[in-house]
C-alpha cells in the first residue's frame, strides 16, 4: 500500500514513516500542505495521513485539494483537543487520530487493517 504522511513536525514524520515502513508499506513524506499536495498529484498513494495543523495550510484545507485531484483513503491526526480534531474530522469525513494516547502501531493497525477491508 502507498502512504503518504504530512506533518510539519519532523520528529512525528519520521516515526509514522519508521512504522509505516515496518508494516511493509511504501511511505512518502511531506512537511507542509503545499507539497503534499503536489506528491499526492504524482504518486496517487492509496492512504494519506495529514496533520490537522501544518505550518501552510490546514489539514482539512489539504484532504480537500487532493480530492479534487483523485481518490484516497484520507486520515487526520493531531494533538488537537478531542472535540477540535473530532469535529474537523466529521466536516471532511474523514477518521481522526490523537497523536497523544494513541499509540503509532495502533494506528498503523488500522490504517493496514482498514485498506486491506475495502480491497476484498
Amino acid at each position: 500500500m502507498k502512504v503518504l504522511l504530512v506533518d510539519d513536525d519532523f520528529p512525528n514524520l519520521e516515526l509514522y514513516r519508521l512504522a509505516f515502513t515496518m508494516y511493509g508499506h511504501s511511505v512518502s513524506t511531506a512537511e507542509s500542505g503545499s507539497r503534499a499536495v503536489e506528491i499526492f498529484d504524482a504518486e496517487r498513494p492509496d492512504v494519506v495521513i495529514v496533520d490537522l495543523i501544518l505550518g501552510d495550510m490546514v489539514g482539512t484545507e489539504v484532504i480537500d485539494r487532493m480530492r479534487q485531484i483523485g481518490e484516497a483513503t484520507f486520515y487526520l491526526l493531531s494533538e488537537a483537543e478531542p472535540v477540535v480534531l473530532d469535529g474537523a474530522a466529521r466536516r471532511s469525513g474523514v477518521k481522526g487520530f490523537r497523536r497523544i494516547g494513541v499509540p503509532v502501531g495502533d494506528v498503523v493497525r488500522h490504517v493496514s487493517g482498514a485498506k486491506s477491508a475495502a480491497a476484498s
